[in-house]
């Protein structure tokens, strides 16, 4: 995967007007960036499918040894109750080992949420480029065709005005879907933005808790 990686970084950050201006045929060009946009489209959605696969895995793993970690300590706790002290020493060492699974099925939960949320996220990039993309693809299409129809046919001086005319009403059109796609991609850098500082005041409000806590427990020695 770190191929596709790769090529799907390069197709969230690469600028749609960079790549028309360097297009011998913009519409051609925009064509093809919706096709590859798609592709990865598709991918993605496959990795989305495997990633929610191993969550569910996960989390069944997680609930079995959580259950296990619990059973061996009531064992353990029965065990010194019959004065099996080996038995109860046992136990408490299959705890352990239920108690490292369960971390290690925690720690690759979180991983695998991450990984869901970058899919989610490219997968919502990925599609904003598809829809500019074919806005413009679409009008670049009439452009083009215009600008083809002025060439052949030489038309009057009066149609050739109007066609001019309604050649510049698609390049504003055109325009006009780049401002869009900025904005929108902009909304959403302050939105992620947001979301970042109230996930660090949330931690903040957390670690202060711990800290009253522990300032707590260290002083009830000396009640």
């Amino acid at each position: 995967m770190p191929g596709f990686a790769s090529k799907l970084q390069d197709m969230i950050t690469r600028n749609v007007e960079s790549v028309i201006e360097a297009a011998t045929s913009p519409a051609k060009k925009l064509a093809s960036l919706q096709r590859e946009i798609e592709e990865a489209i598709i991918e993605l959605e496959g990795e989305r499918s495997r990633a929610n696969a191993r969550k569910v895995r996960l989390e069944g793993m997680l609930v079995q040894n959580e259950l296990k970690e619990a059973d061996w300590e009531d064992k353990a706790k029965t065990a010194m109750g019959h004065g099996r002290e080996d038995l109860a020493r046992q136990a408490l060492m299959a705890r352990e080992a239920s108690q490292a699974a369960v971390e290690k099925a925690r720690g690759e939960l979180a991983q695998t949420h991450r990984e869901l949320a970058d899919i989610e996220k490219a997968m919502m990039d990925l599609e904003d480029k598809r829809t500019d993309a074919i806005e413009r693809a679409r009008a670049q299409a009439e452009v083009d065709a215009l600008n083809a129809e002025m060439e052949n046919t030489h038309p009057s001086t009066a149609k050739a005005d109007a066609l001019r005319s309604k050649i510049a009403g698609l390049q504003k059109r055109i325009e006009f879907a780049a401002e869009q796609f900025t904005e929108k991609q902009s909304a959403r850098s302050i939105d992620d933005e947001i979301d970042e500082v109230e996930s660090k005041r949330r931690i903040d409000i957390e670690i202060e808790a711990m800290k009253r806590a522990r300032g707590e427990t260290a002083s009830s020695p000396e009640e």
